[in-house]
């Protein structure tokens, strides 16, 4: 007997088969206005916040019906991408019209305060019933619920709209206290969808804690907002208009390309038009001083998706973003630690670290033809960059000074820092990570090439 989870997860997985397009909703007439004065105010804030070096935009043909996906570094990605975009064919054609992917968080009560603006803690208070999502539609940004898990606000939310105003007792399948802490006995669900229970609120759950019907009610609810959502992003693109996704759905906490989740394969499925997928990267150099500089690749663009099966689709897709990464200063510097330190050593000469970072640049490079930071392969460039490098060091206490040695022993070189999965991992382990996906997306394009 198939359990109803398994049934439903079975729908999703087929959801271009079952699922209809339904046309999005037309900005008021305000919203093409709101686009373009942001893209404004974003090129601005990128080039003043950021040292952005762009390549490969040419290979950007604005065809109707294009799918843009990127890597989810920060939550500055959109900030950067999308106005390089749509300047570069002056707001015109497909992308003029851009629609945007997002997090269904963004839609829901409290998102500033949880998110955005969560000091001062009167201004946080103040703001919490504030929500964008007119603002958002006006801007074409559309939500896609996560397959599973959920803010517990925005389930208690439609809860009260499928049955009313319950108590807590009859919702959950545990004592109330062990979900929301400090309830009080018998509350109702308008009484904690307040800012006093903000941070659990915000806190993710699966169905499972409601009772059986409703936990029953709530996932089918939840299944056809998914096939919604999807069917909505198909329609605009089979309308010519283009639409972003970042498809490992999740910024990338360890550095390294995440898994990618089955929207994207969704969408191309539910898609009648032929499609054209443009993908890019953004790598930051964070492991320095000053402004950033940020590089934002764009590849070349895959079509005739529709015919790909999902497992082919997901590893094009990745291969085609980790591919035009950019090595970085941080990532070799970090990679080479790695190398020492998984030999039991705990420092090594500045010179030599210098001259090794120098050294494997140049090599991948010249010899295997990657995309690395034109500064490290200028003696005076690589000088300054390497000041920075070590200024950032110093402040964030991750090498120690000796002489002319680099003692790097009481850093987190090796495995993950902090003792559990909240806290990110340390900066040598995320860009060792960033340098690895590169180097694995380079060697399976070699394979492939090779046979």
């Amino acid at each position: 007997m198939i359990s109803e989870q398994t049934l439903l997860e079975l729908l999703l997985s087929c959801g271009g088969l079952f699922a209809r397009q339904i046309p999005a909703p037309r900005p008021p007439w305000w919203g093409r206005g709101l686009r373009r004065t942001l893209a404004v105010v974003f090129a601005a804030i990128g080039r003043l916040g950021f040292d952005l070096q762009v390549h490969g935009l040419e290979q950007f043909s604005n065809s109707p019906g294009t799918l843009i996906v990127c890597n989810h570094k920060t939550d500055f990605d959109i900030i950067l991408l999308a106005p390089t975009l749509y300047w570069s064919h002056r707001g015109r054609g497909p992308i003029g019209r851009l629609a945007f992917v997002a997090a269904e968080r963004m839609f829901q009560r409290g998102y500033f305060s949880n998110y955005l603006l969560s000091r001062p803690r009167w201004l946080s208070r103040l703001l919490y019933p504030v929500n964008l999502s007119a603002v958002l539609q006006a801007l074409r940004t559309y939500p896609i619920p996560h397959a599973r898990d959920r803010k517990l606000g925005a389930q208690l939310a439609d809860i009260m709209e499928l049955k009313g105003n319950l108590t807590l007792g009859e919702i959950f399948r545990a004592p109330p206290e062990e979900i929301l802490p400090g309830v009080p006995p018998g509350a109702h669900i308008a009484e904690v969808l307040s800012w006093s229970y903000h941070q659990t609120l915000y806190q993710e759950h699966d169905y499972s804690i409601f009772t059986p019907h409703l936990e029953r009610k709530l996932r089918a609810q939840h299944f056809a907002r998914i096939l919604s959502s999807l069917g909505r992003f198909a329609a605009i693109l089979d309308e010519g208009d283009a639409v972003y996704l970042a498809p490992e759905g999740e910024l990338e906490i360890e550095g390294n390309f995440e898994e990618i989740k089955a929207g994207l394969a969704r969408m191309v499925q539910m898609s009648r038009r032929e499609m054209v997928l443009l993908p890019v990267n953004l790598t930051y150099d964070f492991m320095t001083t000053g402004r950033r500089r940020v590089f934002l690749t764009v590849g070349a663009e895959l079509r005739g998706l529709q015919s790909w099966s999902r497992e082919r689709l997901d590893d094009q897709v990745e291969r085609a973003i980790s591919r035009l990464g950019t090595v970085t200063l941080g990532q070799l510097a970090s990679t080479i630690l790695q190398a020492v330190a998984s030999e039991g050593e705990s420092s090594l000469a500045e010179g030599l670290f210098k001259e090794q970072i120098q050294r494997e640049a140049a090599r991948l490079a010249f010899k295997e033809g990657y995309r690395v930071d034109e500064r490290l392969l200028r003696e005076e460039a690589f000088e300054r960059c390497w000041q920075r490098f070590c200024a950032y060091c110093r402040r964030r206490k991750l090498l120690e000074w000796q002489g002319e040695r680099i003692n790097f022993a009481r850093v987190q070189v090796l495995g993950v820092a902090g003792a559990d999965g909240d806290k990110p991992v340390s900066p040598w382990v995320y860009s060792a990570n960033e340098l690895a996906t590169i180097i694995e997306a380079h060697r399976q394009a070699a394979a492939t090439s090779d046979r």
